[in-house]
């Protein structure tokens, strides 16, 4: 009752037009506990909130005790949710050793967790400070010139006093087809770099062919300037004729790049596709940890089973897709002694072979030591029909570390998937279901589901995905 009235009081000014009195008293800003905080952020507004921080002395002091540890991750979603990105970029200059180091420590793991790049939220919700970096993300989206020039406009501020713009640490651009250009946009964008580049730790990049051409010196040059990138994701449409003789040297060094994404480069050519692909790899292929590629990769005789190994050693997380019967022999001969999780993605095409159980099986086996989480995103077939064939319990082997399974609605009620789990899924905890936001879930669907705890003891929930969001959780 206490705080409410003083959150009444709070809202008047003073004799002299003045508000937040009462946050001058060190008897009421820095003793109250967390949870008076909370509900007093909820009802600040933005001025209020900086006027705080910047005018009581007591908060410096707050911030700088052992109070911080328990104060700030409670207030911190809160004053993501409400306040606009101008005050929290101001915020952060407050207190560089304490509040900037949370906020930016916090958003930065968003930004490049693995278990949230290639699964789903551990917390099965999406919560407000998610949302909000969501949210922040979408300001990053240069695609097109007039996004760039905005960008600049309102980032000049900041440049006057060393600010980070890039809340999230990430940025999403586009070159070509009426995206950033060569000639004075790209000279604009490489300006824009060079002033905020170290700021940024993920960059989703497309390249497409455009009135200039857009080269991939162009792409080398705007590495260049994000030495502390962490994630890069790179899809490209550019026809055959136009990709250039790749010069691997030319790549700068990235020595915080720890993930790649490379979907495309070459819109035809497969083996040319591969060999620029290739080039990134033996660059930067040792220093990753995760790896997600298009199948049409793994398919290239460039990439053969020792070359995966070979370039990429340490990986612990690999995503491919689409996938195919190729790309799943491959997987089941390279030696990734750190794999934890697996995505297999996509179906196969008529010109490939088609996908079987067995080879998810070989796959399973060949990292069934280390392996924690997989994704099989497939519908098998077996001779071009759906009737998937019958593997022996005595060819599956039990992957002791294996932990979560996510698949298909489609595959609930195939014999191979709980074949699958009887058989090398002895541990599992997680069972994930993927359904379209379209279909619905009939009840027979859930006690097929539930079948699942009589069959797995250690099984603890069944959650059905709908738009990658959990609605639906069954527990033992």
């Amino acid at each position: 009752m206490e705080v409410r009235m003083k959150l009444m009081e709070l809202k008047l000014p003073d004799e002299n037009g003045k508000a937040n009195q009462l946050f001058k008293s060190p008897k009421t800003s820095p003793m109250l506990f967390p949870e008076n905080w909370e509900q007093i952020f909820k009802d600040l507004n933005p001025t209020d909130f900086l006027s705080v921080i910047n005018t009581c002395s007591e908060w410096n002091q707050l911030l700088h005790s052992k109070k911080a540890d328990k104060l700030l991750p409670l207030v911190l979603p809160h004053i993501l949710e409400y306040l606009p990105l101008s005050s929290i970029l101001r915020s952060r200059l407050v207190n560089k050793s304490i509040f900037k180091l949370v906020i930016d420590s916090t958003l930065c793991q968003f930004s490049t967790n693995p278990d949230l790049i290639f699964s789903h939220d551990p917390n099965f919700q999406q919560s407000s400070l998610t949302s909000k970096i969501t949210s922040l993300r979408a300001r990053f989206n240069l695609q097109r010139m007039d996004h760039l020039r905005i960008f600049l406009r309102r980032a000049e501020p900041l440049s006057r006093i060393s600010g980070n713009p890039f809340l999230t640490g990430n940025l999403t651009i586009q070159l070509g087809r009426d995206g950033i250009d060569g000639g004075d946009q790209g000279e604009t964008l490489l300006l824009m770099l060079t002033r905020f580049g170290t700021f940024i730790s993920s960059l989703s990049i497309s390249i497409y062919h455009g009135t200039h051409l857009v080269t991939f010196s162009t792409l080398c040059s705007l590495l260049s300037k994000l030495p502390n990138l962490k994630d890069l994701h790179l899809n490209s449409m550019i026809p055959n004729e136009e990709v250039p003789i790749f010069d691997m040297q030319r790549l700068p060094p990235l020595p915080l790049l720890e993930s790649l994404c490379v979907m495309s480069f070459a819109a035809m050519d497969r083996t040319l596709d591969a060999t620029l692909i290739m080039s990134f790899l033996n660059r930067y292929g040792r220093q990753l940890k995760l790896f997600s590629c298009g199948g049409r990769l793994t398919i290239s005789k460039n990439f053969g089973a020792g070359n995966m190994f070979v370039f990429t050693p340490n990986l612990s997380h690999v995503k491919i897709r689409p996938l195919n019967g190729i790309s799943m022999m491959k997987l089941a001969l390279v030696k990734w002694t750190n794999l934890e999780m697996l995505c297999i993605s996509g179906v196969t095409d008529k010109f490939e072979r088609c996908c079987y159980f067995m080879d998810v099986i070989r796959v399973v086996n060949n990292f069934r030591e280390t392996l924690k989480a997989i994704e099989l995103l497939v519908t098998l077939n077996f001779k071009g029909s759906r009737v998937v064939e019958k593997i022996s319990p005595e060819e599956m082997k039990e992957a002791p570390n294996l932990k979560k399974v996510t698949t298909l609605i489609e595959n609930l009620k195939e014999n191979w998937l709980w074949d699958f789990l009887k058989g090398s899924c002895a541990n599992l905890e997680e069972l994930h279901f993927q359904i379209l936001p379209s279909d619905q879930l009939p009840e027979k669907d859930k006690m097929e589901a539930r079948k699942g705890f009589g069959l797995l003891r250690k099984l603890r929930r069944i959650v059905f995905w709908f738009e990658n969001r959990p609605k639906i959780i069954l527990r033992r």
